[in-house]
């Protein structure tokens, strides 16, 4: 790091509707995967959330939710070869934390996500 540049460490903050996508998503694991394969899937997504804490503003806008005021972003995770994750999300500079709002498999139609952030 440079001298005189202070590192960001926003605290990260799961949504009730996060919770609830994240434990969605482990059911799936677990239903279409060995429980290894399934534990291991989950711990890298909770990783890759997690991570969001220093580095925040990598994640790419969110187009479905660009008319939205909180600047609604996302990180790609690669659950295989050809299926992702978005973990959306936003950042309060306010209060220094990173909202994650959304685990939302690309798979899915995406004209859902809207609706999910209502």
């Amino acid at each position: 790091m440079e001298k005189g540049k202070k590192e960001l460490n926003y605290q990260i903050e799961f949504t009730h509707s996060a919770n609830r996508a994240f434990y969605d998503v482990v059911e799936y694991l677990y239903d279409h995967y060995t429980v290894d394969r399934a534990e291991e899937i989950a711990n890298s997504l909770y990783k890759k959330a997690i991570s969001l804490q220093t580095l925040f503003y990598r994640g790419t806008h969110e187009p479905r939710l660009s008319h939205r005021s909180k600047g609604y972003r996302y990180l790609l995770f690669e659950r295989s070869k050809r299926k992702f994750i978005k973990i959306i999300y936003y950042v309060d500079q306010k209060s220094e934390k990173i909202y994650i709002t959304d685990f939302f498999p690309t798979e899915m139609d995406d004209t859902k996500i809207e609706a999910r952030h209502s």
